[in-house]
């Protein structure tokens, strides 16, 4: 019988956790989108403006991918501090979220949240920085290819630019059919997710430093669309909180647009 009220205490734990991480982080999420989408819709416009000056030349010599790169990376100089702003105030509310939301539940007596604040900092810090980069790497594939691509068709400057911006307005515009609407959307539910969890992670380490023993279970949706991986680690059923699951990940998610979620309780086995 009590184990049957622990269980029962366990899972209505984390049906409060994940509900409390929705209701937190999807508004940072939609601000993190939306600041996603006005960047980039800034850097399609900055980009043909610089695109505008081979209008000329066009049709005879064409345009290499280093003169690409160069004005990439003359937007990128521009816009980066925008991205990085929007990108470390979504990492440091999510992550610290996920902190305090472990201490609400399991004792807030127990928890530092200086030391909250000082582990947000070091993680959105070191965090941000990498996925900016990645950002403006996916940017760069996808606008190279659809210059190349409309070199080698014979395609026209102006048939160029009106899809290069088009592609730029699509990384933020809306499509109600999809479960993940944009690019936008993907990085921007992936990046609180990752966050948030990475802060419930915190929180279970500070609860096994004052004498927890913490451990963790992969939760699936449970529908069709579960990939085998996460299916896998669901499967592993409870471990120790610093080990990782069979993915190599030490929580959700396992990858962008990942809709799994960790289940964290005491450890009362001797």
């Amino acid at each position: 019988m009590e184990n049957q009220i622990y269980e029962a205490e366990v899972k209505l734990f984390n049906a409060l956790r994940v509900s409390k991480r929705e209701r937190t982080i999807d508004p940072i999420a939609r601000l993190y989108a939306r600041e996603l989408g006005k960047t980039w819709e800034r850097e399609g416009r900055l980009f043909l403006q610089y695109f505008e000056a081979y209008r000329m030349r066009f049709k005879e010599a064409g345009i290499s991918q280093e003169e690409i790169d160069r004005m990439l990376d003359v937007v990128y100089i521009q816009t980066d501090p925008a991205k990085l702003e929007a990108t470390n105030t979504a990492h440091k509310l999510s992550l610290t979220a996920g902190f305090v939301g472990m201490g609400q539940v399991f004792g807030e007596e127990v928890f530092s949240y200086s030391m909250a604040n000082t582990r947000a900092v070091d993680w959105y810090m070191k965090h941000g920085a990498e996925l900016v980069t990645q950002i403006n790497a996916t940017t760069r594939i996808q606008i190279k290819r659809i210059v190349l691509d409309g070199i080698e068709k014979g395609q026209s400057y102006g048939e160029m630019a009106r899809r290069i911006k088009r592609r730029f307005i699509q990384f933020g515009a809306k499509k109600p059919q999809l479960h993940i609407r944009n690019r936008a959307e993907l990085v921007s539910v992936t990046e609180t997710r990752m966050a948030y969890e990475a802060g419930a992670y915190e929180g279970a380490r500070e609860l096994a430093q004052v004498g927890l023993k913490m451990e963790k279970k992969w939760l699936t949706v449970g529908d069709e669309r579960v990939s085998e991986g996460c299916s896998a680690n669901e499967g592993e059923s409870w471990i120790p909180y610093d080990e990782t699951f069979g993915s190599g990940h030490l929580h959700s998610p396992r990858f962008p647009g990942c809709r799994c979620d960790i289940e964290y309780r005491r450890d009362r086995r001797p």
